[in-house]
């Protein structure tokens, strides 16, 4: 019981465990290149000028939105789409919910909001606080 309660902590409370499931964090490149990634967004007026000071210098980015700030502020998701920056889900509340139905839901909701906003479906996933269960 201890050895799967620890199993359970591990993949929980480290990010790049791949406990519940496959972990994107690292690409063996020989390229000297580095991703920039953006969380909790769109949030006003940080999320436009992150997009300006990206596209002055000719750079792109992934942005993980929230399907609650996607609603909030459809224009700016727009514009990330727009900019050929990369959309992910990051749940539409960013809470973490502990049961796996509610974790499902929360995902599945972000997905609606970002598809009805921007016409893409996203494929990248990142939970709220770097947190993962088995329902994300």
């Amino acid at each position: 019981m201890v050895m799967i309660a620890s199993l359970v902590c591990y993949g929980y409370f480290v990010p790049a465990s791949p406990v519940f499931g496959q972990v994107n964090y690292h690409l063996a490149t020989s390229d000297k290149v580095i991703a920039l990634t953006f969380d909790d967004g769109p949030n006003e007026p940080y999320t436009s000028q992150i997009l300006d000071i990206l596209e002055s210098n000719n750079v792109h980015a992934t942005f993980f939105l929230v399907g609650a700030n996607v609603e909030k502020y459809p224009e700016v998701a727009r514009r990330i789409v727009a900019d050929d920056d990369v959309i992910g889900n990051h749940t539409y509340t960013h809470m973490q919910p502990c049961a796996v139905s509610q974790s499902e839901k929360d995902i599945a909701q972000a997905q609606t909001a970002i598809f009805n906003t921007t016409g893409l479906l996203p494929h990248l996933y990142r939970p709220p606080h770097g947190k993962k269960s088995l329902g994300n």
